[in-house]
């Protein structure tokens, strides 16, 4: 019997577990949400380690009582990254975990956008560092909370934490490892690093080893939660983060082919295979030597949509139907509801209203301006490195009305590829080249990969909604003139 593959994707919203067989057909999938982060403080978001490891081992129980787990070769963990897990060199946790949603080093990065600190490690790592980077995160518990850094042997990812869980090693991979203190070039870990975020030499002692995604990191323990005995001795992989893991399952390990996430956030993303550095992008390592990941991120996307969906069309349907697209002096929507990445606005509005405007118009805009947010994080991207072609991937990817208005938006061909489980078969892909059945991760993507459908720009729509960005440009960009004015109120 052929082997299969698991993978797991551990979001910040969700949870989705899948098997796969080595030709890319995915035979099971479970997902549960995420439990909730308690906010013992406004600015506090954590996860208790405890609840969080049941709640994955609950997924990979409900797997092995629908597949033939004899045939499983491997098993990979991948999910975001960024926050604090503090553990023990046993491997239990310092505390509660905290996760990337977390916000009180959000003074602390301010200080560092004014002072030059943030750019300067920008400059070294490749890297700008927010409120729930690592490095932001390790300054502030230094400051504040010091008892639980010197308890502490390592500062892992969530990501991290879980697989430890199943095999007992504790290390973390160059996609998540690369999130503060790594020199993209020389890829390692550089103490300057540490020094300019206020960190003293023997806090280095907390930065877990640095692997390869594909790397064996042990085998399942026999009493790994949720296992049942049943996984027992199934090779387990180092893991990615879900960006790289979302890549992997979408565009691929090819270069001139970006990655839009439509989720919770929005990430565009593509392969490369040199360095490349930009005040307006962050570069992580790749998840094997010699290969890089450039990338932009912005806190809005599905859920901008599903909030305009809620509050303007609650009866609208989703987006699967053709868009109307909004007329040339309709609203702008900034669907910065969660705040913006650097050089966006840190809030959301509507501008331009007028009292013909009805809810299914500013719907129709909340929609445009979603689409708009990725044309500019895709602009970025495209002013740094040529891209051809985009794959859309997350829970947007399953609305064709929406895929085809951001297809006329970007006027580029958009590939719809393996919606919101595509995380879970880049974490396959990663699986079946450690288990040694795929030779690399080009020969994993090859043969795994989902045969996607095409969207074309239609010329029709391009030439309206390029006026329109236009303008939508120039509004994001004023806006960020009064964000000083809006934290003071906040």
């Amino acid at each position: 019997m052929r082997p299969l593959v698991i993978g797991v994707d551990a979001g910040s919203t969700a949870t989705k577990a899948g098997v796969l067989d080595l030709d890319g057909t995915l035979l099971a999938e479970v997902s549960a949400a995420v439990p909730a982060a308690t906010a013992v403080m406004a600015d506090r978001r954590e996860i208790d380690a405890d609840e969080y490891a049941s709640h994955v081992a609950g997924l990979l129980d409900s797997l092995t009582r629908v597949v033939d787990v004899s045939r499983i070769a491997g098993l990979c963990v991948v999910g975001r990254g960024d926050g604090l897990a503090l553990v023990t060199a046993d491997g239990d946790p310092v505390g509660p975990m905290v996760t990337s949603a977390d916000s009180r080093a959000g003074r602390l990065v301010r200080d560092w956008d004014n002072d030059g600190t943030a750019d300067r490690l920008q400059e070294l790592t490749a890297v700008r560092p927010f409120s729930g980077s690592p490095a932001a995160l390790l300054s502030w518990f230094a400051r504040h909370d010091a008892e639980s850094l010197a308890g502490a042997a390592l500062a892992l990812s969530t990501k991290d934490w879980l697989r430890s869980m199943l095999s007992g090693e504790l290390m973390t991979d160059r996609t998540d490892g690369s999130a503060s203190f790594v020199d993209p070039n020389a890829q390692r870990y550089v103490s300057e690093a540490l020094e300019i975020a206020g960190l003293t030499p023997d806090y280095r002692r907390l930065l877990p080893p640095l692997e390869e995604s594909t790397a064996g990191a042990g085998v399942v323990r026999r009493d790994a939660a949720g296992a049942k005995g049943l996984l027992d001795g199934v090779q387990v992989s180092v893991g990615a983060h879900d960006v790289t893991a979302g890549l992997l399952g979408g565009g691929g390990p090819q270069e001139g082919v970006a990655t839009i996430i439509a989720g919770t956030f929005g990430v565009t993303a593509a392969w490369l295979t040199s360095p490349v550095t930009s005040p307006s992008l962050n570069t992580r390592l790749g998840p094997v030597r010699d290969s890089w990941v450039v990338r932009r991120t912005s806190r809005a996307s599905a859920s901008s949509v599903n909030w305009a969906r809620r509050v303007l069309a609650p009866d609208s349907g989703d987006t699967g139907r053709p868009i109307e697209l909004p007329a040339l002096d309709a609203p702008f929507f900034i669907p910065y509801l969660r705040g913006g990445a650097a050089g966006r606005p840190g809030a959301g509005s509507f501008i331009g209203l007028r009292d013909h405007h009805d809810a299914a118009t500013l719907h129709r805009c909340a929609l445009e301006g979603v689409a708009f947010m990725h044309r500019m994080d895709l602009d970025e991207l495209r002013s740094a490195v040529p891209i051809r072609s985009v794959s859309l991937i997350g829970g947007l990817s399953r609305a064709p009305g929406w895929a085809q208005l951001l297809a006329d938006a970007i006027d580029l061909p958009v590939e719809i590829g393996d919606g919101a489980v595509a995380g879970v078969r880049g974490g396959g892909m990663i699986a079946a080249v450690t288990s040694g059945h795929a030779a690399d991760l080009d020969d994993a993507w090859n043969r795994m990969r989902v045969r996607t459908r095409t969207i074309l720009p239609r010329r029709s729509a391009v030439i309206g909604l390029e006026r329109r960005f236009r303008v939508y440009a120039e509004l994001a960009h004023a806006l960020t003139q009064v964000d000083d004015y809006l934290q003071e109120m906040t």
